[in-house]
């Protein structure tokens, strides 16, 4: 009865059906792959969350490395400090000790130049009481 009130013929009617059902394949494709493209892309968002937080802690890792090589540095700072510290005072010790060497062995020149000065006065003592009494 529509197809009289519309005028539409029994061919027309049936070219439209087998549209409608090409029509309604094609949707039932595209679900499918829209479907599939939805599944792949949940699938990508999943990585980049995944590569987000690789990412964090990446970052981490590096802020606490640059720290330990702040860390170490400064341990290293201190100990080459230290280090030549400990090398400056046993300068200045070997510095004393040479100095003192140096005054002990003029110390001895001074008196064997005391003693040779002595025995040359008592020498000279000698010979003028050797003159007075002789």
């Amino acid at each position: 009865e529509l197809k009289e009130r519309i005028g539409v013929s029994d061919s027309a009617v049936e070219e439209l059906k087998e549209q409608l059902s090409v029509c309604e394949t094609k949707s039932a494709e595209s679900g499918q792959e829209l479907a599939l493209v939805q599944e792949q892309l949940g699938e990508r968002n999943a990585k980049v969350c995944q590569l987000e937080e690789d990412v964090k802690q990446l970052e981490e890792l590096k802020q606490q490395s640059e720290e330990r090589v702040k860390e170490v540095t400064s341990e290293s700072d201190v100990k080459a400090c230290q280090m030549l510290e400990e090398h400056s005072q046993l300068q200045q010790q070997q510095l004393v000790a040479e100095e003192q060497v140096a005054r002990n062995a003029i110390e001895g020149e001074a008196q064997v130049c005391a003693a040779v000065l002595t025995e040359a006065k008592y020498e000279q003592h000698i010979e003028e009481l050797k003159e007075r009494i002789g």
